[in-house]
């Protein structure tokens, strides 16, 4: 695709030309003024560059539609001194605006024209702040006490009854702090009150979710989280796909499309000058997104922005201090968390949290007393959600790190076919269970373990013991091996599992980790799976065993 001159770089001097064409009392300096002040951001300038290029009438004329940031810009080079450029309009009495109010289709207003004034039904006032229970509007000062609230209390006590009344208003309160929002979300589960009890997903409003998710915390056992409607997963239900709240990967599947650049069929959020959709991976290669950098000179994306300049990746300043985890000097990052100087490593880092015990990632304390996010602040609002699965706790909302590893696992059991072979699901569903789903997507990238898990992969017939027989002694190859359930009834352990008897006679050099001693352990002594798929071994057996039973399992595979 061929691109223009001014859609290379900033669209900034684009729009400061564009205006220049048509404005003669600001100078050019004084239009890049108004236009940096006002426009911020590449992405909002290249949609007013845009705009201005298809429907250049507006900057004299000043009439909708139009997009609501030229209306800002039109607004502001008036009040600069500007006289060919026109006001904003109104779209209902068509006066000059000086502040601007906006609705959907890009038409823009006075607050008269887009708000029609509505009396109280109650005082006959004209101040309407809110609407009663029949959609009637009242003014702040009239109340709305309709008992909405007290209605879902007693609902919630028969369906609860170890929950008391001020234990159910104390989650009210911390679903919402605006009393005109909660009984919005009371009269939602007072007309269905199903939502309660497993049909959550048809919740008008998102609020009702949060409320069954609070009572289930409060020690609730009758209401139930809805799963998702279309893949039965209990994921968080973060978007509303014809009329149904599903989780986000089933939205974003079905917003899946192919990309006009590349063809690869992915969620596309994005239109390129030409109208196309393109893929994010194709976005961020194209030079539409880059901009020159203040130091370098280079078109790249854009790291560091100030009021002085721009710099890129490799020009950003570069801060060197004491990390508040670690304790070492190093090149450090303000944690948004916290505040403090943080350096990667410690970004990155899973520990066991001092507080709650939960291995996550550390967002605050020290090495020696670390603390997760939860721990840090249990406010759900103050965290993002990862943009997969809906997960909160994290820092942005990229694909968390379990996401991560499932997205890796899918593309490499795959290969090249579409779907995961059925008896290669309980790989993926052992590894994807770990306990730091970060250790087993390094783990899963070794090269031995690429072999190992291609091997598997490109067999034609069910995973067997004849296969998992001729896979190289490996601890890549045991660990696959012990994550195995769907097998057959293994043979004795004198004449089948031959390989793994020859490699228990070699000395060990690695001492087995806690997580993974108990299955290398079996291996080692002539163990083998019984009927369940777990290990078992002959020193390590109950007087229960010799009925068929092992005493101990083997626990969840780790990365070895």
């Amino acid at each position: 695709m061929t691109t223009s001159r001014h859609l290379v770089g900033d669209p900034l001097d684009e729009i400061v030309e564009l205006v220049c064409g048509v404005e003669r009392h600001l100078a050019g300096d004084e239009v890049r003024q108004v236009v940096a002040r006002t426009v911020r951001g590449p992405v909002t300038r290249r949609r007013v560059a845009q705009e201005l290029r298809s429907n250049p009438r507006v900057l004299t004329t000043g009439q909708y539609p139009s997009v609501w940031s030229v209306g800002l810009l039109l607004a502001a080079l008036r009040k600069a001194g500007a006289h060919e450029v026109s006001a904003p309009r109104c779209c209902g009495c068509g006066k000059e605006l000086r502040t601007l109010f906006s609705r959907r289709g890009g038409y823009w207003g006075c607050h008269s024209c887009l708000h029609p004034p509505e009396l109280c039904t109650a005082c006959g006032r004209m101040q309407v702040s809110k609407r009663d229970r029949q959609g009637r509007p009242l003014c702040q000062k009239c109340p709305d006490e309709d008992g909405t609230e007290t209605e879902l209390v007693g609902l919630v006590a028969r369906l609860e009854p170890p929950l008391t009344a001020e234990a159910v208003e104390q989650v009210l309160i911390h679903v919402a702090v605006r009393p005109v929002v909660r009984r919005r979300m009371a009269r939602a589960v007072l007309e269905r009150p199903g939502l309660l009890t497993g049909e959550g997903a048809e919740a008008p409003e998102p609020l009702v979710l949060r409320f069954i998710e609070l009572l289930i915390t409060a020690g609730a056992t009758t209401v139930a989280l809805p799963p998702c409607p279309r893949c039965g997963e209990e994921r968080a239900l973060t978007q509303k796909l014809d009329g149904t709240r599903v989780c986000q990967p089933c939205y974003q599947s079905t917003r899946s499309q192919p990309c006009s650049r590349c063809g690869t069929e992915r969620p596309l959020t994005w239109r390129d000058d030409a109208g196309l959709l393109v893929c994010a991976h194709c976005r961020r290669r194209d030079p539409v997104v880059r901009e020159r950098c203040s130091r370098c000179g280079k078109l790249r994306p854009i790291a560091h922005r100030s009021e002085a300049d721009q710099l890129c990746q490799h020009c950003r300043p570069v801060r060197h201090g004491t990390c508040s985890l670690c304790g070492l000097h190093k090149t450090i990052e303000i944690s948004q968390a916290t505040g403090l100087p943080w350096c990667a490593a410690c970004a990155g880092r899973w520990m066991r949290c001092s507080s709650c015990s939960t291995v996550a990632p550390v967002r605050a304390g020290t090495l020696a007393r670390p603390v997760c996010a939860r721990c840090h602040n249990p406010d759900p609002a103050f965290w993002r959600s990862c943009g997969r699965c809906g997960s909160g706790w994290q820092l942005t909302t990229a694909a968390c790190q379990r996401c991560r590893l499932d997205l890796h696992l899918a593309d490499l059991l795959a290969g090249s076919e579409e779907q995961i072979r059925p008896d290669l699901l309980t790989l993926r569903t052992a590894l994807l269970g770990v306990e730091r789903p970060d250790s087993a997507l390094t783990w899963i990238r070794r090269p031995d373990v690429l072999a190992v898990i291609t091997r598997l992969r490109d067999e034609s017939g069910p995973i067997g013991h004849s296969i998992l027989d001729a896979l190289p002694p490996s601890a890549p190859s045991r660990t696959c091996a012990a994550s195995w359930s769907p097998l057959a009834p293994c043979r004795t352990a004198t004449s089948g599992c031959s390989h793994w008897s020859a490699w228990s006679a070699r000395p060990s050099t690695r001492a087995p980790t806690p997580s993974n001693a108990e299955s290398c352990t079996a291996t080692r002594t002539g163990g083998c799976c019984n009927g369940s798929g777990n290990v078992s071994s002959p020193e390590r057996t109950s007087p229960a065993s010799s009925t068929g039973t092992s005493s101990r399992t083997s626990r969840r595979p780790w990365p070895s």
